[in-house]
């Protein structure tokens, strides 16, 4: 009876350190852009191995769990070079991320947010820059668009001072009935009719 005891004790003891050789700590911190020190939302953050990970708040924190034997983080985010920190003991972390110059050219947000290199794109993407467009006798830079952009139709739906245009990309198709191009002028959304 004193050895079935016995190996109850033990194998109770053994599965009771195990689960504390398994447990898991918090770290938390925050990331920031070593140009200017503003905080940056929406950096991947994960732990290098696994499928663990989570992505940094609209102020820049995170908080995860990590195993208390310590790992490595992986911070990476579009246009910044991807960062890893040894976490060691660890509970706090301030991690500043360096911008990547060459990587910022050659990526373009197409439609819906796809973020896709330049060269994928072929011919889909135009850039026209302001000296192209004062080129014209137009004081109206949507009028000034016109021939400039493959497939950009453009046309007046009034006059006056301010007319309004209508623009249309690519002809009219669309399964919502919505064929308006999205204008930006200057980080200002235009409306286009």
């Amino acid at each position: 009876m004193k050895k079935i005891l016995l190996a109850c004790f033990t194998l109770v003891l053994t599965l009771s350190s195990g689960g504390l050789l398994a447990q898991n700590r918090t770290i938390s911190g925050t990331v920031t852009s070593s140009d200017d020190g503003s905080t940056l939302p929406g950096v991947n953050v994960v732990l290098k191995g696994t499928t663990e990970g989570t992505v940094t708040d609209i102020d820049g924190n995170f908080k995860m769990s990590v195993p208390s034997s310590g790992g490595t983080l992986s911070f990476s985010f579009i246009g910044f070079k991807t960062f890893d920190l040894p976490i060691g003991e660890k509970t706090t972390v301030a991690i500043q991320l360096e911008t990547d110059l060459q990587q910022l050219s050659e990526v373009v947000v197409s439609a819906g947010g796809l973020i896709v290199q330049k060269r994928e794109l072929g011919n889909f993407a135009s850039t026209v820059r302001a000296s192209d467009i004062t080129q014209g006798k137009t004081s109206n830079a949507i009028a000034g668009l016109q021939g400039k952009v493959p497939g950009l139709l453009i046309s007046a739906v009034s006059s006056g001072v301010n007319p309004n245009y209508r623009v249309v990309l690519r002809g009219q198709r669309s399964l919502l009935g919505n064929n308006q191009a999205l204008l930006v002028l200057d980080n200002v959304i235009t409306p286009s009719e």
